[in-house]
């Protein structure tokens, strides 16, 4: 049973891990920050309906791009470390099905979420 418990960590640990590597976080803030000024261009009345509609194509643009990159890296992110698992599956050290119940067991993602909450807070208190 530890075996798949050590499997669903490094499953987990690796998304995570990929997940910025791949800067699909980085990406996520970054279309946050293009759909704000978008909203502070549209929501301009000073600005003329050409300029606002100059703003509204070039936003979306740039937010599909972020989409088609989000996906692939959030894809590989999530690939990666599945791949891992089943090799390790295919090797006899881990069962995939067992680490596919411990990482989809609830008090596993309870604690998943308090460690990251814990961790980003920590990250957030020591970089302050």
């Amino acid at each position: 049973m530890w075996p798949d418990y050590l499997g669903a960590t490094l499953l987990t640990l690796g998304v995570i891990v990929l997940l910025k590597v791949f800067g699909v976080i980085g990406r996520a803030r970054a279309t946050l920050d293009i759909s704000r000024e978008a909203f502070r261009v549209l929501s301009d009345s000073e600005l003329s309906d050409d300029e606002k509609e100059r703003t509204a194509q070039s936003s979306s643009g740039k937010l599909f791009v972020q989409l088609v990159l989000i996906t692939a890296g959030a894809a590989a992110a999530l690939a990666a470390p599945t791949l891992g698992v089943w090799a390790l599956d295919a090797a006899g050290l881990v069962s995939l099905d067992g680490v596919v119940r411990v990482a989809s067991s609830w008090p596993f993602i309870v604690a998943v979420v308090v460690v990251v909450t814990a961790g980003l807070w920590l990250r957030r208190a020591t970089s302050s």
